[in-house]
């Protein structure tokens, strides 16, 4: 995404090509973990929920932006704590 120029017109809008690929990599890789866990996937389906990962993520790239905000969110109290 980064070196075919994808992420041009993002980072040109944040004026930052390093918070665009933060954000679209912290993106992914929650999109990622939340298919993981939807699909209670092992080790057995890395290869497939990885390639899929991959189309959808070329294919929609505002949309790993976005889930960025939930990637990158502080976690909250913890239950355990209270």
């Amino acid at each position: 995404m980064l070196r075919d120029g994808r992420l041009n017109g993002a980072a040109l809008q944040r004026s930052s090509l390093t918070q665009t690929a933060l954000e679209f990599y912290a993106g992914s890789f929650y999109a990622f973990y939340a298919r993981w866990l939807r699909e209670r996937c092992t080790m057995l389906d890395s290869g497939r929920v990885l390639a899929a990962l991959k189309e959808h993520a070329t294919a929609n790239i505002g949309v790993m932006l976005s889930q960025a905000s939930h990637a990158l969110k502080p976690p909250g109290p913890s239950a355990a704590g209270a």
